[in-house]
């Protein structure tokens, strides 16, 4: 790949993923200063040349705010003289808002689909999204050209080096059923026999949750919990209790968005991770889309494993970079096409 061609730019939400991005494809990351001014607006400036070349920004828009105005202004200074801009968003920070539950409520991720439409991006590319709908709202703003990347085919690539003879899929809260129920087809597909099955919240108060609701067969068998965010971590850890209350041998739970309480709150924060730690949950799966602090790695210590995208990111960079290569982004959707974008990435290193 040619860097008189293309470049990769970030901000300072996650450095670290775009960097390894940019290494998958021989690429250095781009040149540019992401400051701030004494009132702590973003001070912006791509610091070398992109005229007329393909340019790549990566960044989750939030939360804090700070991610998406720092994004916003990287987008404009690209623009003014890129061939083409494309933003590559590993978490869309108002995913979670996708519908209005209540009366004198706004639809956030409709609003901020507005905002990016604004910007005139080429093209966005989302990762692992809350809800699908979201990508008709990026459509019917304005967006032309938006594309949904999924943890999916990451998972099952790490799934498939366990032993899953004797497993159960289940999510930890219902919302989250059609996207397992997914996972466990193509598991079954694969020719592994794992069970299904379902753990719900009985109800929430201001104390908590209040239960758990467990279906399927879990007694002696491994459970693996799949959900898209964490929060709180109380509703994953109150679920890997009730699947080992049900006879379940271990919990692993995968999660694609590190979603912690606010930056601004440290001590919810800690608390939350010191209560994955001292679970009985048995090992952490979760994508880099977010940033971890060391601190928050070494409270989950040992049970952390980080599962990057940046090569799925990398993969999907080279089919919009090359599209006369005869690879479709699409075929990043499904482990076939993942695998074999793998190889391709090996032949050349």
């Amino acid at each position: 790949m040619n860097p008189q061609d293309i470049a990769i730019f970030t901000g300072n939400a996650n450095s670290q993923l775009a960097v390894k991005t940019a290494r998958h494809l021989g690429l250095e990351l781009g040149h540019a200063r992401v400051a701030r001014f004494a009132d702590g607006k973003p001070d912006i400036r791509i610091l070398e040349d992109v005229r007329g070349r393909d340019v790549y920004i990566i960044q989750p828009d939030g939360p804090p705010p700070m991610w998406y105005m720092e994004l916003e202004q990287l987008i404009a200074s690209a623009k003014r003289s890129a061939s083409r801009v494309t933003v590559i968003i590993p978490y869309f920070s108002s995913g979670r808002g996708d519908r209005r539950d209540e009366s004198g409520k706004a639809i956030p991720a409709a609003v901020d689909a507005k905002k990016y439409a604004a910007l005139g991006v080429d093209r966005i590319v989302l990762f692992e999204l809350h809800a699908e709908q979201i990508v008709g709202m990026f459509e019917a703003a304005g967006v032309e050209h938006i594309d949904s990347l999924y943890f999916r085919p990451i998972v099952l690539d790490h799934l498939s080096r366990h032993d899953l003879s004797n497993a159960i899929f289940s999510p930890p809260d219902v919302g989250r059923m059609a996207v397992v129920r997914s996972l466990w087809r193509k598991a079954r597909a694969m020719g592994f026999p794992v069970e299904l099955g379902l753990i719900d919240k009985d109800g929430t108060s201001s104390s908590g949750i209040q239960g758990m609701t467990v279906l399927g067969d879990f007694e002696g068998r491994h459970a693996h919990l799949f959900d898209d965010i964490f929060g709180s971590t109380e509703t994953a850890v109150m679920a890997s209790r009730a699947a080992l209350d049900r006879g379940a041998l271990d919990v692993t739970l995968w999660v694609a968005h590190a979603v912690f309480p606010d930056r601004d709150t440290p001590e919810i924060r800690r608390a939350a991770f010191e209560r994955l730690a001292n679970s009985p949950i048995k090992c952490v799966n979760v994508s880099d889309s977010l940033p971890l602090s060391e601190t928050e790695r070494e409270v989950l210590g040992d049970k952390l494993q980080e599962l990057s995208a940046s090569m799925l990111f990398a993969m999907a960079i080279k089919r919009l970079h090359e599209p006369r290569s005869g690879h479709r982004l699409s075929s990043l959707f499904e482990l076939d096409g993942y695998r074999e974008g793998l190889k391709e990435f090996q032949a050349t290193t």
